[in-house]
């Protein structure tokens, strides 16, 4: 089989391969924070599955009538790595590891504030008092109240609500909790 008539497979394996590389990107940067940002995630995922309807297509023909297998193998070993990291919860633990230095010192201060900053890889919208802790609300994507606490005193318990609505705790890393508020 002439070099050319392969040329065109190659080409569309790779751009194949880069998109979903990008997608899987997406899906990693969507499980940072606290929450998984349903923005990001949906940006991502359908892109994803189409290219892998696509991928489940073709890549048999490329196999069978070109022998080429090379790019056709990277792009499902990259969603099944995908995957794995958001199943064993990386993206969240990788990014509030690299954030936590800077969280401590922001928690440590602790003074009331809104508007977006950048703190580690998350972009705060506000930090608020809660006794003797710390809530540090992270950027959703969609809007939604999630964030980080630091409660050395443990979370509040059930009853009344905080900031006018009811905030779920969820144990996360020695005193640190992450939450969710709903409205």
């Amino acid at each position: 089989m002439p070099a050319s008539d392969r040329t065109w497979w190659n080409w569309a394996s790779a751009v194949t391969t880069v998109l979903v590389a990008l997608g899987c990107g997406l899906v990693l940067w969507a499980f940072t924070p606290p929450s998984p940002n349903g923005l990001f995630l949906g940006l991502a995922v359908v892109p994803l599955v189409v290219f892998a309807v696509l991928w489940s297509a073709f890549a048999p023909i490329g196999w069978s009538k070109y022998r080429a297998r090379g790019w056709s193998v990277v792009a499902p070993v990259l969603v099944l790595l995908t995957v794995g990291a958001v199943a064993l919860s990386l993206p969240r633990t990788v990014a509030f590891a690299v954030s936590e230095d800077a969280l401590t010192e922001t928690v440590s201060q602790c003074r009331s504030a809104s508007g977006g900053q950048r703190i580690g890889v998350y972009t705060v919208v506000a930090v608020r008092p809660l006794g003797t802790g710390c809530l540090v609300f992270v950027d959703s994507g969609l809007g939604g109240s999630i964030g980080f606490g630091y409660l050395p005193d443990g979370p509040p318990a059930p009853g009344r609500p905080q900031y006018d609505e009811a905030i779920e705790f969820y144990d996360f890393d020695g005193d640190w909790y992450r939450f969710e508020q709903d409205f």
